[in-house]
């Protein structure tokens, strides 16, 4: 497999394009990039999900890279993590209203232990390449 191959610019960051060749090594069917969702309370702006796979039988699966980032404290209150987090949750919320079937959290850790990350794929269902 070539890098040029795998290369796309939809990836918005290192995290998600180191994630994605894990996802191709272990040899499990391309996700397709940044697909959007519905935003019930921001119809102009809709979620976009890092990685999704559409099944055959029309099942939805999301997988999410969580750099830690997001949740290190900007404000120097715990209310900037809570909001982020509150956030995500009504987010995943409107992910599955919106037809996703499931959501697979990925981090870092999961690329550096391919292991859990093959475990993680499968069992949300992803299919492997034939």
């Amino acid at each position: 497999m070539t890098l040029c191959h795998y290369a796309d610019p939809l990836s918005e960051n290192g995290g998600e394009s180191f994630m994605r060749a894990k996802i191709a090594e272990l040899e499990f069917i391309m996700p397709r990039l940044q697909r959007p969702f519905h935003n019930p309370n921001n119809p102009d702006a809709p979620f976009r999900a890092d990685f999704s796979w559409e099944l055959p039988d029309g099942t939805i699966i999301v997988a999410e890279f969580d750099g830690m980032s997001k949740y290190v404290l900007d404000d120097g209150t715990r209310r900037g993590i809570q909001a982020r987090v509150h956030a995500e949750r009504e987010r995943e919320t409107c992910l599955y209203a919106g037809g996703v079937m499931r959501i697979v959290r990925l981090e870092y850790e999961d690329g550096l232990h391919p292991e859990r990350l093959e475990r993680k794929l499968r069992e949300a269902g992803v299919p492997k390449r034939r």
